[in-house]
């Protein structure tokens, strides 16, 4: 019971509606799952993991969080957040 569930939720990006982080996808570390828990099969995938498509089609700066029910503020403030950026490698900076 002392698990802390956790779903990945990324703003700014288009994705598949699965991959979005439902509120209620969570998973914890033991494979416990929330009612909307999806993943894209994946050949080596443990029961504890979820696998999600990002299509990253444009630069920019993103972030993601935890997006649990009820607590994704706790999450975030334990540090469950963070930031990624896509650039085109086509496009020089001078």
């Amino acid at each position: 019971m002392n698990e802390v569930p956790t779903v990945p939720h990324a703003h700014g990006l288009e994705t598949e509606m699965g991959s979005d982080g439902q509120p209620m996808g969570f998973w914890t570390k033991s494979g416990r799952k929330g009612p909307l828990y999806f993943s894209l099969n994946y050949q080596n995938k443990k029961p504890n993991q979820a696998v999600y498509r990002y299509h990253n089609t444009k630069e920019g700066l993103f972030w993601y969080h935890d997006h649990t029910m009820s607590i994704t503020r706790l999450n975030v403030y334990a540090g469950l957040v963070g930031f990624y950026e896509i650039v085109d490698p086509l496009i020089s900076i001078e």
